[in-house]
């Protein structure tokens, strides 16, 4: 599963730089909206925008614990070397756990939240 995680946080790594101007962007128009909206026709648009800000945070979130995962220990390693991998790998192994719980109450949050927006 970290090998996945990493293969998969390495290939997006190039939208890094996208995910970030796109979540600061959407904060500061969920920011906006909620100090200064004039008119009730920004505010429909503070679903979408807090929404898009969750799914990049979590994105770069994703991309900064992933992308680099260190590799098995093997049994040419020393003991110390061999114990500092297996605790490494297995705090990312419970991050990744809950990383793809919070990614599902993500989906089902963003589903509720969409289907309250669409109706207004």
């Amino acid at each position: 599963m970290l090998n996945r995680f990493s293969q998969f946080a390495q290939h997006l790594s190039w939208a890094y730089p996208l995910f970030l101007v796109i979540g600061t962007a959407s904060l500061l128009f969920s920011l906006w909206v909620i100090v200064l909206s004039p008119t009730s026709a920004e505010e429909a648009g503070f679903i979408p925008a807090v929404l898009l800000f969750s799914w990049c945070f979590l994105l770069l979130c994703f991309l900064n614990l992933f992308r680099f995962v260190p590799p098995s220990p093997t049994p040419q390693d020393k003991f110390g070397r061999r114990l500092m991998l297996r605790l490494h790998r297995a705090t990312l192994i419970v991050i990744a756990l809950g990383f793809s719980a919070l990614t599902l109450a993500m989906l089902v949050v963003s589903y509720k939240l969409l289907a309250i927006w669409l109706l207004n």
